[in-house]
Formats: structure tokens, sequence, C-alpha cells
């Protein structure tokens, strides 16, 4: 930029309009008049005075330059005169800019300055974009504008911005600048619209140049793409609500998947700790769990999420699906084997769950004993009796088009006393080795024996401990060695198993009463003996009578002889 200090025909130009750092730059000075011989060159930043370290005097004879010169800068002449200054490419920097070099008549009068504007190229273009929801530069929404901006780094002069675009429609172009000291930041904002589809791919690039001749410089090249939401809605295959599975089934496998949108949906599963696991394709989401059918799955909810993956869009589904599972009935019984005592109450309670809800029943062989009242029955004994010990079996039944059903039992033990019985025959006196058999029949086996015992009528006569013996766990004896009238009674077998039952008492007893007969020899001695006695008796009557006849006689005789 040339200034006129003093009117005259003195001229300063530059090389070019703008220096470039790094490069030569050239100032000319031409004083159009043949009697300028000789100039003084002056920067006015660094020379105040008339002499300084950049002042130059250049005389137009040979091009003498004068004693005093800043030997960084080449001053050269030529014939006219005119004269020049090179700033060399290396001492060409942005300090530069701004300085004002004079050229004056080194004897006073004309001169004329010019000031040096440095060029700095534009080196950087980048591109931002201004929305509040998404400001990734290469997402757009479908038919919802976007502003982009382009923007340099510093530079001098105003780069020029142009913005290049393919398959988006551009709206209006708005520039602006900012100061970054001296250089200048351009910014173009672009309005920008897009829709899906379409053949051509979109895309977005910034271009800027400040040197004419140069080079653009371009920004990162975007690819755009365009997000939208599906326009179908998600479907579930696999199964369907209320469809009934059986307990062994083959594994299930149920897809999720939803067709369209950009980028695709996510899917999430929410099954049992299953998420699932991805199948996309390039247009369709889809997500599956493999499931296996069991009484577990039964009643299960899993739930399929599918979401676009940008917040902004607000797009979400979600469907559900509800198995139904026919399995066999789950008993619930104490298997534990129930020992109880004659007469004692006993209940056992069963239950049964189960998909159709099964009937329950209690079984004693293959007889029904009872019916439940729906999932449950109890095995029920008020007064149980020693014939009810068995194994009884819980039964859990569920129709349909497949027949189900369980079983448990359980075993019932009842624990009674013994009952005892004596086993004797009658036997002749001095008969030898009779045998009194005692047996015990009741539960446990485990008896204690308490002896005999011989009673006539309620007298105890004799307990025997001698001549017993031990047939069996259930079976004592006794051995008479030789029979006499005095065995004649009842005999009594006293025994236990730690038991009472029904009785008061745990000391249960078998009797029977033993007769012994006359043997032959006996009966014909007592026969001898009875008609021995017989005419004894009838012999001591006539005597008393002859005794009594003569008593008689006296006592008459003798009351006669008194009356005389």
């Amino acid at each position: 930029m040339c200034f006129m200090i003093t009117e005259s025909a003195w001229t300063l130009t530059g090389s070019s309009e703008f220096a470039v750092a790094g490069e030569s730059f050239t100032l000319t000075c031409n004083p159009q008049d043949s009697n300028a011989i000789a100039v003084t060159w002056k920067r006015l930043d660094i020379d105040t005075t008339a002499t300084g370290t950049s002042r130059a005097s250049v005389e137009a004879n040979g091009c003498m330059i004068g004693s005093e010169y800043d030997p960084q800068y080449q001053y050269t002449c030529e014939p006219g005169p005119v004269y020049k200054l090179t700033i060399p490419a290396n001492v060409m920097t942005n300090s530069q800019n701004n300085k004002i070099w004079r050229c004056e008549h080194s004897f006073g009068g004309a001169a004329v300055e010019y000031q040096i504007k440095v060029q700095v190229p534009v080196s950087s273009i980048s591109i931002q974009a201004d929305n509040a929801v998404n400001q990734q530069v290469n997402v757009i929404y479908e038919n919802i504008p976007k502003t982009y901006y382009c923007i340099t780094n510093g530079c001098r002069p105003k780069a020029n911005v142009t913005v290049t675009t393919t398959g988006v429609t551009k709206g209006q172009l708005t520039e602006s600048t900012t100061q970054n000291g001296d250089l200048i930041i351009t910014r173009v904002s672009q309005v920008t619209t897009a829709k899906r589809g379409g053949n051509t791919i979109k895309t977005l690039q910034c271009l800027a140049v400040n040197i004419q001749g140069r080079q653009p410089i371009m920004s990162q090249l975007f690819t755009l793409d365009v997000y939208y939401i599906p326009s179908v809605e998600p479907t579930l295959t696999g199964y369907t609500n209320g469809t009934v599975l059986y307990e062994g089934d083959k594994d299930l496998t149920v897809n999720c998947q939803q067709s369209g949108g950009c980028p695709l949906s996510v899917i999430a599963w929410s099954c049992g700790g299953q998420t699932g696991t991805s199948n996309n394709t390039k247009t369709v989401a889809s997500s599956y769990v493999q499931l296996t059918v069991n009484r577990n799955l039964n009643r299960k909810t899993c739930t399929c999420t599918v979401r676009h993956p940008d917040n902004y869009l607000a797009y979400t589904r979600t469907l559900y699906v509800t198995f139904t599972v026919y399995y066999t009935p789950i008993i619930t019984l104490d298997t534990t084997n129930i020992t109880v005592e004659e007469g004692d109450y006993l209940s056992r309670q069963c239950y049964a769950i189960g998909n159709p809800t099964p009937s329950i029943k209690w079984y004693r062989g293959n007889s029904e004993l009872i019916s439940g009242i729906g999932t449950s029955a109890a095995l029920v004994f008020s007064n149980i009796d020693r014939n009810q010990t068995d194994s009884y079996l819980c039964k859990a039944t569920a129709t349909g088009k497949r027949n189900f059903e369980s079983s448990k039992s359980v075993s019932v033990v009842v624990y009674y006393p013994p009952s005892v019985t004596v086993a004797l025959q009658n036997a002749s006196e001095n008969t030898t080795n009779v045998v009194f058999t005692c047996n015990a029949d009741g539960f446990p086996t485990n008896y204690t024996y308490h002896g005999w015992n011989h009673y006539i009528g309620n007298t105890l006569v004799r307990a025997y401990t001698e001549f017993t013996t031990m047939l069996s766990d259930s079976n004592r004896k006794i051995t008479i060695p030789k029979v006499t009238f005095k065995d004649t009674g009842t005999y009594h077998c006293v025994v236990e198993n730690g038991f009472h039952g029904r009785q008061t008492n745990v000391l249960q007893q078998g009797s029977s009463y033993f007769d012994v007969r006359e043997s032959e020899s006996s009966k014909y001695d007592t026969t001898s003996a009875a008609i021995g006695g017989a005419i004894g008796s009838i012999l001591t009557l006539i005597v008393i009578a002859v005794i009594i006849t003569v008593f008689i006689l006296y006592r008459r005789r003798t009351n006669r002889g008194k009356s005389r």
C-alpha cells in the first residue's frame, strides 16, 4: 500500500498485492526524476531518526550502497533511475506484516511510503454441525433441516469458501468473519435437508482459498447417513401366545425382527437371563432366543424391546410372549415311612401342581381310597387298625390331548400289642412230659416273656420259671415232667412288646384250663375202697342199732320196777 509523503511523481510498489510468508518480496521505488541520483530506504518502526541499521542509501551511479545498511536486505538499482529493495524469503515472515517502508530522496525533498501486507494462506477448513440433538456431521435426520458450518483457520486475506454436496437439498448460504488478531476466520453456514433412498450417495465437503492461483484447501469429505424410523411394526415369529407346548418337545426358537429404519434398530430380549442372539441383514434387524421346553417355561413371559439407536427419533416398541407348557404333575409328599400305634390318629397330606391342573387320589393297591379336593388330598385314619399296615399311593393325573400322571408312595406300619394264646391238651394223672405252648402274635415281634402262672380259681398256685423253653421269637413252652392231680387248674402266659395299642396295659396274657383225669389203675383202687368202706359203714350201723335196742329195753325194765 503506497503513501505519498510529498507532492511528487514518486511511486513505491510491491511485487504483488500481498507478500507471502516464506517467499521473497520486492519493493520498487521509481522517483521518475533523473536528478534523483541517490535514495535512502527506511523501515519506519526501526528508523525513527535519519540514521539506523535499516537505513541504506543507494546511488544510481553504479548502484553504490552507502556505508550504513542492513545486510539482511538486498539493494539494487536500474537505469531510470529505479531503486529496489528485496526482502529475502527467510526474512519474509508474518512479523513483516503492516511494516511501513519509506523511499526518500537522500538530499531531502520527495519521499514515498509502502505498508507491507503479508499474506497468510488458508491451511485448513473444518465442518461442524449446529444441531442441539445430534452434532455428528455425518448424521442427518430425514426431512429435518440441519445447519452445517464450514470454518477456516485464521488467514489473510479472507478466504473464499464454497460448499459442495451430492444427494441433498441445500438452502441459503450465509457468511460471516471474525478477527483473530490480524488474521481473518471465515465461517459459512449452509442449511441442508435430505431424504432416504435414491441412487446418489449423500456427501458434504467444504473448500477454501485466499490466494489467487492456489489450489483450494478441502475439508474432510463426509458421507451423510440419513436417519429415519422404520415404517412397519416389529414382529415375533416361532411362537404364538396361547399355543400349547408339551414338556419334552424340541427346543423352541423365537425370533424378534424389525424391518427398515436407518440405522437398523437395536433389539434386546429379557427372557430368563437371555438377551438374544443377533442375526441382522442389511435391511432387517433380527434377534432370537432359544428355549428348552419344560415346566420352567410355563407362564414365563419374555419381552422383546425394539429401539432406534438414535434417541432423538424416540422410536421404541415392546413385544411380549407368554408360554403355555403342559407337563407331568409335580407331587409334594413326605415319603418318610410312618410308624403308628394301633388306635392312633394318622394324617398325611399330598399336594400336586401341574398344567393342566391335576386331580389327586390316594390308592391302596388297586383300590381308590380318597379323592382330593382341588390339588390336595389327605390320607386320614382316625382309629388305625393293624390290618391297615400297607403301602399307600398318591397319584396325580392331568388329562388333555396328552395324559400326564405321576405318583409317590408312603408306607404305613401299625404297631400293636401281641394276642396271646395258650395251647395244651388235658392229660391223665402220671402222664409224663406234658407240653404247654404260649403263642404271641403282635408287631413288632421283639417280645418279652414274663413267664407262666398256675392258678386254681383266683389263687396263684405256682409261678413257673423252670421247665420253660423258647421255641421261636413268638413261642414259648413249659414241660411238666409227670402230671398229678395237683397240676389241675388254669395256666396263664404273660407277654409284651412295648406297645399297648387300644389296651390299657402293655402286658398281655393268654390262658387255658388244664384238667387232670384219673388213670385206669386209680379207678380200680377207688372202687374197692368204696365197697370196703360201705361194708364197714353197714357193720357200724348194726352195732349202733344193737346198742340202742339194748339201751331201750334196759330203760323199760327200770321204769317198771319203780312203779311197783
